[in-house]
């Protein structure tokens, strides 16, 4: 379970499963009603300032839960119910991981994880970015893409209800196949967020502080 959600974060590879990573991060061409959506999606994801939800995660047929809290640019904080003792928290700069029953932390650049797309201060899908694929069907829509730096990073699709349009899960892929899904529950959005949550203050001396 803990390496299915360090792939939420950041991905090692053999250098051949690299290639095909870089292979499946060529752009997708995009028609004109793509791009007439695609700006509809920056403009809509732009405008979330914070979230709040519960979330459900399906990876190799294992579920797990618990909360997810985002506050745009750059910060968000996920905790695992138990018995997943895993904590992360983003602050624009790093992502730290906490594994609470081994008692240990880790610091990952937050520009290396394909969530870093979600927390820029203004989601742009541009030279930064390479976008994959754009799927559309009534009333549903997927979007993936991949950091044009960094492709081996995953690639991240972002699933959305249309009309009106509302973020309703994300899934990530990894260089190794791995497909981590993670829906929404019940997400509020706007809401006021407490700003304690993203402190980077070391969690082994405050394990249970919320």
């Amino acid at each position: 379970m803990i390496r299915i959600i360090l792939a939420l974060l950041l991905f090692v590879a053999s250098p051949a499963v690299l290639s095909d990573a870089w292979a499946a991060a060529a752009p997708v061409a995009l028609s004109d009603a793509d791009k007439a959506f695609l700006a509809r999606v920056e403009t809509y994801l732009s405008s979330i300032v914070s979230m709040d939800a519960r979330f459900l995660q399906v990876a190799n047929g294992r579920m797990a839960e618990g909360r997810v809290v985002m506050a745009r640019p750059g910060r968000m904080r996920i905790d695992y119910d138990p018995p997943v003792p895993v904590r992360m928290v983003a602050n624009g700069s790093w992502v730290l991981y906490f594994d609470i029953k081994l008692n240990q932390i880790s610091y990952i650049p937050a520009s290396r994880t394909p969530l870093a797309v979600l927390l820029r201060e203004q989601v742009r899908l541009d030279d930064k970015v390479t976008v994959t694929k754009v799927e559309r069907v009534a009333g549903a829509a997927r979007v993936s893409l991949v950091l044009t730096d960094n492709p081996e990073s995953g690639t991240l699709t972002v699933v959305f209800e249309d009309a009106p349009l509302r973020l309703v899960k994300w899934e990530v892929l990894d260089s190794t196949g791995t497909r981590v899904e993670v829906a929404l529950l019940d997400p509020h959005f706007g809401l006021p967020v407490d700003n304690n949550l993203f402190d980077m203050v070391d969690p082994r001396a405050k394990v249970d502080r919320e």
